[in-house]
């Protein structure tokens, strides 16, 4: 679909990432995946981010590097 937003599904504790709608638990550290931002409930639309696009609060809280 052109034009259709990919949505990310974050992991606020180890910054793992996926664009796969089915999972909700996090591969690695089995902490629930961020849908949306829990401050303005805005869905993430770009990988890679530690800041909600659109109200700038803080979406992770690890302390490792994204990878």
């Amino acid at each position: 679909m052109p034009g259709a937003w990919m949505f990310f599904y974050i992991c606020e504790h180890c910054a793992f990432e996926t664009q796969d709608s089915t999972k909700k638990i996090c591969d690695y550290c089995k902490s629930e995946l961020l849908v949306k931002c829990p401050y303005c409930g805005k869905p993430m639309e770009k990988a890679r981010t530690i800041f909600c696009g659109h109200c700038g609060e803080k979406l992770k809280i690890s302390i490792c590097p994204i990878q």
